[in-house]
């Protein structure tokens, strides 16, 4: 059985947690690194790493990447910003290691990816506007 302190101890990592999560969400665009969130958060970065994967079961590294890979791929489905200016905005110092990081979590190339999405776009239109002129006749 837990002890009451142990029971308290967890739930103040998972507050904490959930406070550097919080705070990866509002800020990923800016050069976040651990050493800036151990700062912010007064924890040292030993702790926060150990903690912050016990929790959410990513490194802290890991779900900066995913968080930003997801807002990445939602400027990815219109024609722009280009790749670079997008790099730039999430807080990547350089288009190629974004790229890279991207292909790793979404299994594909930022250009790829919106080729694909704006193709599938484009047919879901062209069918949407077929059936459209299906039904009114």
């Amino acid at each position: 059985f837990a002890t009451p302190d142990a029971i308290r101890k967890d739930v103040t990592e998972n507050e904490k947690i959930n406070e550097v999560v919080a705070y990866i969400n509002d800020y990923f665009s800016d050069n976040l690194t651990l050493d800036r969130l151990a700062d912010v958060f007064f924890i040292s970065k030993s702790y926060l790493s150990r903690i912050f994967k016990e929790v959410t079961g990513f490194t802290v590294n890991e779900y900066l990447n995913i968080r930003r890979i997801m807002k990445a791929k939602q400027l990815l489905s219109t024609p722009e910003p280009n790749v670079t200016a997008i790099s730039e905005m999430l807080g990547y110092e350089n288009v190629s290691y974004f790229e890279r990081v991207f292909k790793k979590y979404a299994h594909t190339t930022p250009l790829r990816f919106r080729r694909q999405v704006l193709e599938d776009k484009k047919q879901l239109t062209e069918r949407m506007g077929q059936s459209i002129i299906t039904n009114k006749c």
